[in-house]
């Protein structure tokens, strides 16, 4: 029997998968009465006993690492083999970076770039979702134009990998987000309201809130085994920060306090940019100071004490 390349193999899984996808079409196609077809002595055909050989790990982690991050992900549905092996994989990760910025800026450029690239990110199938994970870093990054369901995968995303990243690193909206998924809101109504902030302007848009009354039921920390969180924040969106407590969610629903080992503010400074935008008008924003006070009361800093930095870059 010829020997098997892994790309061989992963181009066979894809094209059983496609034909049995042309036979349930076929079969919703048809017409639905079943005709007993006649059969003779010589129609009778003896099959032969299929034996299943099952392969090896070595072999499914070949093929893993030739396939996209949401089909590796798939895979845990086939069988308990398989759900074992991308199981290690996925406990494997300790960094989990979630961005937001242009995703077609990053396609572009790896659709230009010629050399081997270090990041190869795969866009999920209906929503403006990249996704990349490697040996110990998982990246996910969401369009900065995000729409209500990029609000809502991107969440389920998040709620996923959760259980596994030890060291997490997010933007400062991807941070309110969270809140707001572990709240009584709805990430629907929530992306209006941030549609709305964006269209008013930075000056009007700063002063804008959303309090809600009622706490949501007490769960676990949505990032029970984090040991460092780091959120980045331009000057300009800080005002996200001071949001967080509106939505009446406490601190415990984000990480566990006993394992936490660091909370790093990283705060970029865009301050020249602000002041050709806008001018005489910029001494209208809230300041810096302010929108951090109000979000290091709620993070309670005077417990967490040296675990809590403040980083300008």
């Amino acid at each position: 029997m010829p020997s098997l390349s892994v790309k061989s193999i992963v181009n066979l899984i894809t094209a059983g998968t496609k034909s049995v996808d042309r036979a349930i079409q076929s079969t919703r196609r048809g017409s639905n009465k079943i005709r007993p077809k006649k059969s003779s002595v010589a129609d009778v055909k003896i099959k032969p006993s299929k034996v299943t050989i099952p392969l090896p790990d070595e072999c499914w982690n070949l093929i893993c690492d030739n396939l996209s991050s949401f089909d590796q992900i798939k895979l845990r549905r086939v069988n308990k083999q398989l759900h074992g092996i991308v199981e290690k994989r996925l406990e494997s990760q300790i960094y989990l970076d979630i961005v937001k910025c242009d995703t077609d800026e990053i396609l572009l450029d790896e659709q230009n770039q010629k050399i081997i690239r270090v990041y190869d990110f795969h866009k999920h199938r209906k929503n403006n979702v990249l996704l990349h994970m490697s040996q110990r870093n998982t990246a996910l990054i969401v369009d900065d134009r995000w729409s209500s369901r990029d609000v809502y995968c991107t969440f389920g995303a998040i709620q996923f990998f959760s259980k596994y990243a030890h060291c997490i690193t997010m933007d400062v909206q991807i941070a309110e987000l969270l809140i707001v998924g572990c709240s009584t809101l709805k990430l629907s109504r929530w992306h209006s309201f941030e549609c709305y902030v964006n269209a008013v302007g930075m000056i009007a848009g700063d002063e804008l809130h959303m309090k809600l009354s009622k706490s949501p039921p007490s769960k676990s920390a949505l990032f029970s085994n984090a040991k460092e969180i780091t959120i980045r924040a331009l000057i300009t969106d800080l005002s996200h920060l001071s949001r967080i407590p509106d939505y009446s969610v406490a601190v415990e629903a984000l990480f566990d306090s006993n394992k936490i080992e660091l909370f790093r503010i990283n705060i970029i400074d865009n301050s020249t940019q602000c002041r050709s935008e806008l001018g005489s008008n910029v001494r209208l924003i809230r300041r810096p100071h302010k929108h951090l006070h109000i979000f290091k009361k709620w993070l309670n800093t005077n417990e967490l004490r040296e675990k809590y930095v403040q980083q300008y870059s």
